[in-house]
């Protein structure tokens, strides 16, 4: 089970999340062995600086533990939108608190191709050796 909240109040928005709020676990094929989801609590603020641009940053409140080590997230990122809305470019960056770094920057793009319907696509770079490339294009329905 995940839980969420989101307070908003005019220009700012503060959320929090949970996931695996009750830690479950599970038996796996092999005797003896579990696999368990540890809690995992992400906090984050926006601001809409301006009617169109949007600035952002969130963090993992906790540590969670991956296969390469554990890892704590700090985002930081920004949207500027433009032709009535309609289209928008965002840019950030992130890295890894604790261990490796894996620091990325990101950009991305979307358009409203029609209302309720959005096209978008993203590169990320990683800026060391530790974090990966990658990028990927989607189509996305909203309502």
């Amino acid at each position: 089970m995940d839980a969420g909240a989101i307070a908003d109040i005019k220009r700012v928005k503060l959320g929090l999340t949970v996931r695996n709020l009750f830690e479950p676990s599970f038996r796996t094929e092999r005797a003896g062995e579990s696999l368990e989801l540890t809690r995992q609590v992400r906090a984050g603020v926006a601001v809409r600086a301006t009617d169109s641009l949007l600035l952002s940053m969130d963090a993992d409140v906790t540590r969670t533990p991956d296969l390469a080590g554990d890892t704590r997230v700090l985002a930081v990122g920004a949207e500027q939108r433009f032709w009535q809305q309609r289209a928008a470019v965002r840019g950030g960056f992130r890295l890894n608190t604790v261990g490796d770094t894996c620091a990325v920057a990101t950009l991305g793009a979307s358009i409203a191709v029609r209302n309720g319907l959005f096209a978008d696509g993203y590169v990320a770079l990683g800026l060391d050796d530790t974090a990966r490339d990658a990028f990927g294009i989607g189509l996305r329905v909203a309502f």
